[in-house]
């Protein structure tokens, strides 16, 4: 709706409430009202995209009913309140898009119900660790990218048996990915790039058996990139690039399996030999990103055969050499091209 004012301090008055939805309204200037916490029989709350704006008041611990905390892209700054953690029924907490600070690390501990947790694009400090929601085996969604987030990442991240989203991009975790990965039939998106991620991608990575969505960019990730990569077939999205560290090589030929590909970024990773054949079987794909390798010989003309493909870049690869085959006249998706720093000839206009 488009109601604004501030934030109804009258709602304290209704004892029996079970759920409040205010979201997508505007509360310019407004403050979570301190009588909110006297709904101590609300079970919903939701108040995202509005225009509250100071702290999370620590009577919110009060509210021990609260099943879903819904107050995304607000106004809201300043310390989360310890109390937060007494909401033991919490199921679904949404605090994504503030300015919101507060250690992580034992924030959700006591929240043995909890199935989302999403606090994105804030201020959050604090180690994951062994203990981090520990005991939060029905999780099913965890973002907390875009923080100040240390630690390393715990094995148990890959054993809860419902998670299917695993965000952590973003933040300043160290170490390396557990060895061995647990087998996972649930997760379909981890999303670890832009840390301090080092060690070598275990070959156990193929345990993650539905994974959609991989992203280790942008870290010091160092050996080979392995062959079990190329079983998980139900890949959509793989990114490694920016991982300077890895050891030279081709792609590895068990790529060739990943034909539901929608992009693949493999920029700056070392990568030498020729461009593979086998990528214009990615019928989906829409980005391929090869820029600042050691790629060598000529660019395979069985590519056009890519009708989807809109971003192409191979630039940076100064052994790439001979004529651009005509055959990408047909390549009619095509929005990006880039070829420069590279020994090829002729042009083409799709």
């Amino acid at each position: 709706n488009l109601l604004n004012g501030t934030f109804p301090t009258e709602n304290g008055l209704l004892r029996t409430l079970e759920a409040l939805d205010l979201h997508l309204n505007e509360f310019v200037g407004g403050q979570i009202a301190t009588e909110l916490c006297g709904l101590t029989s609300l079970e919903y709350l939701s108040a995202g995209y509005t225009g509250l704006s100071g702290a999370i008041p620590p009577c919110i611990g009060q509210l021990s009913n609260l099943e879903v905390l819904f107050l995304s892209n607000t106004l809201l700054e300043g310390e989360v309140p310890q109390e937060l953690s007494q909401l033991s029924l919490l199921e679904k907490i949404f605090l994504d898009d503030n300015k919101l600070r507060g250690n992580v690390s034992t924030m959700f501990n006591n929240m043995l119900n909890i199935v989302d947790i999403f606090l994105e694009d804030n201020e959050f400090t604090g180690e994951i660790g062994a203990e981090f929601i520990a005991g939060g085996t029905g999780l099913t969604r965890l973002d907390l990218s875009n923080n100040n987030i240390t630690g390393e990442i715990p094995t148990h991240f890959f054993e809860y048996a419902n998670l299917t989203v695993l965000d952590l991009h973003g933040n300043d975790i160290t170490g390396s990915l557990p060895e061995p990965i647990p087998t996972n039939e649930k997760l379909e998106i981890l999303a670890l790039h832009q840390n301090i991620l080092s060690g070598s991608i275990p070959p156990s990575i193929s345990n993650l058996r539905v994974l959609l969505h991989l992203d280790l960019a942008s870290n010091v990730i160092n050996g080979e990139i392995p062959s079990e990569l190329g079983m998980i077939t139900s890949l959509r999205y793989l990114f490694l690039a920016d991982n300077r560290n890895l050891v030279n090589g081709p792609i590895p030929q068990t790529f060739a399996n990943l034909t539901n590909l929608e992009e693949l970024s493999l920029k700056s990773t070392r990568r030498t030999g020729e461009l593979p054949d086998f990528i214009s079987e990615f019928e989906n794909l829409l980005l391929l990103d090869l820029d600042d390798n050691d790629f060598s010989g000529q660019l395979p003309s069985n590519y056009s055969m890519l009708d989807k493909l809109q971003f192409f870049l191979v630039n940076r690869n100064s052994r790439l050499s001979g004529f651009i085959p005509s055959e990408y006249d047909n390549l009619s998706s095509l929005r990006s091209v880039f070829l420069d720093t590279t020994n090829l000839t002729g042009d083409f206009e799709p």
